[in-house]
């Protein structure tokens, strides 16, 4: 995995934590990651360490591909630093 995301299991929740900055290539590589490797329907994305830096048109497409490789119902949060990000991120 990149040293861009750190991935843990905690009570039966899959949290993905954002160290850094990150493209949008290695997100969409994270969620295959993610699905192939971690059955758990619950995600929390910890997004509080980076600046946010996507576009709309990315971040609908990152939406696109996890709903392919999610194929089954989940719960996901998302914490980040400020309301922009956050709402960005709900699109």
């Amino acid at each position: 995995m990149s040293d861009k995301f750190s991935i843990s299991l905690e009570a039966e929740i899959t949290v993905i934590e954002f160290l850094a900055e990150t493209s949008y290539n290695e997100v969409q590589t994270m969620l295959d990651d993610i699905s192939a490797n971690y059955a758990y329907e619950k995600r929390l994305f910890d997004m509080s360490n980076i600046k946010f830096n996507f576009s709309e048109r990315e971040i609908k497409d990152i939406a696109e591909h996890g709903k392919k490789v999610f194929i089954k119902p989940n719960k996901l949060a998302i914490f980040t630093k400020d309301d922009l990000a956050f709402g960005e991120m709900r699109q």
